[in-house]
């Protein structure tokens, strides 16, 4: 996985709660291996998986699918000609050792931590979920996996074995505060709805060819 180099603009993720939760989960060893593969092996936002897990523990509630899609649509030109073009020349030099190369990589790893903070606040901003809700660590828990279910349904995806396993490890850092059991259970809900959700569209397809 990429080094994070955070010293340089620690001091950005002081300005919105969000973008300092965000920070915390992107640099902690113990989920890092969990975003990674939901990014690069499963194609999903982290931004905005972050974002939902943010709204559900802070007690603003749950994101609909017109939530997700605004969201999306927010960031979508942002993210595409911005982040995407910055990761993919990463990527090009990934296999480059050269000293030019190095330092070439560690000023795009830099832009691509800028790029993404630029993301966050712009998540923040578009305000979709401010009020403050009363809820329980267990009504958190299950705002945050009807968000993810509401993003997987517009991402039109069913989640593999690994993604949930991702997904179960993350919650379980995120609500520590409950047990691994309630999390498992309500990540394994996630699962069937998206995976009937995508049976559903399959069929919706053959009965309409």
């Amino acid at each position: 996985m990429e080094e994070l180099n955070t010293q340089s603009i620690f001091w950005s993720y002081q300005d919105y709660p969000f973008t300092q939760f965000a920070h915390d989960l992107l640099i902690n060893a113990k989920t890092q291996e969990s975003l990674f593969h939901l990014q690069h092996d499963s194609g999903f936002n982290i931004n905005v998986i972050l974002y939902a897990l943010w709204l559900a523990k802070s007690r603003h509630g749950r994101l609909t699918k017109r939530n997700v899609n605004l969201l999306q649509m927010t960031i979508y030109l942002w993210h595409q000609r911005i982040v995407v073009e910055l990761k993919y020349t990463h990527a090009l030099l990934e296999n480059d050792l050269t000293d030019i190369a190095i330092n070439i990589k560690r000023q795009l790893q830099e832009e691509i931590e800028r790029a993404n903070l630029i993301e966050q606040r712009m998540l923040v901003e578009s305000r979709p979920k401010m009020k403050i809700l009363k809820r329980d660590a267990k009504q958190q828990l299950s705002d945050a996996c009807a968000s993810l279910i509401s993003y997987c349904e517009l991402k039109n995806d069913s989640l593999i074995i690994r993604d949930k396993n991702a997904l179960i490890k993350l919650l379980c850092h995120v609500f520590s505060e409950l047990p691994e059991s309630d999390i498992c259970h309500q990540i394994n809900t996630v699962f069937d709805h998206t995976k009937n959700s995508a049976s559903n569209s399959v069929q919706l397809m053959w009965e309409e060819f």
